[in-house]
């Protein structure tokens, strides 16, 4: 994708809240990182932009990070935009679900009930209630404690490659150089980024 450029920080804010995760996403881990949260938070305690431009691009910054394997990372945007909108059915139903995910039903049974109460009608809160009861207990969390891919995916929502290069250093699987990959890409390293890229290719 070509770069966009933008003329203001309100039309990259509205950029983002217009165009959702998958726009967001695509201009990469750096962008997002150095220019997209910073904006954020700045944008967010100066009080110059509205708050349901703000809280919509947190949300959007949740989604980026439930992409990318990162639920905890996601649950903090997903919060930060509620303290701006309480009233986001949407974000109780994304907080359940990444923590449905990670094994912790009870709590994503009580965020479910908060989304059906602001927004009654959602139906994918309404299908996802009976799996936080029943269906998701039968089986393992997607997430588990210890996992170093999740590890790794977690440092790299929180900017941090180097670290996430070291908690999946033991790991030599697709998973493992698919991040390696972001890292590098994200550092700079293109020869490094490139040659994990092409080991994808050959393994899959």
């Amino acid at each position: 994708m070509m770069p966009i450029k933008f003329k203001s920080d309100k039309k990259l804010l509205a950029f983002v809240s217009d165009n959702g995760e998958w726009l967001t996403h695509s201009k990469g881990y750096f962008w997002f990182w150095n220019t997209l949260m910073p904006l954020l938070k700045d944008a967010k305690s100066a009080q110059r932009y509205s708050n349901d431009l703000i809280a919509d691009c947190y949300y959007v910054a949740g989604d980026v990070h439930d992409f990318n394997d990162a639920p905890l990372a996601a649950i903090k945007c997903y919060r930060a935009a509620l303290k701006l909108d309480p009233q986001m059915g949407t974000v109780h139903r994304e907080i359940a679900n990444m923590l449905g995910r990670m094994g912790r039903y009870d709590e994503a049974l009580a965020h479910n009930d908060k989304a059906l109460a602001l927004t009654p009608d959602d139906e994918y809160a309404i299908s996802d209630r009976d799996m936080y009861i029943d269906d998701a207990r039968l089986s393992p969390p997607l997430y588990l404690q210890g996992d170093p891919i999740w590890l790794g995916c977690e440092y790299l929502a929180q900017a941090k490659p180097k670290k996430a290069l070291k908690a999946i250093s033991t790991v030599d699987d697709v998973a493992a150089l698919r991040i390696r990959a972001h890292c590098y890409g994200a550092m700079g390293l293109t020869r490094d980024y490139l040659a994990a890229w092409a080991e994808i290719g050959r393994r899959v």
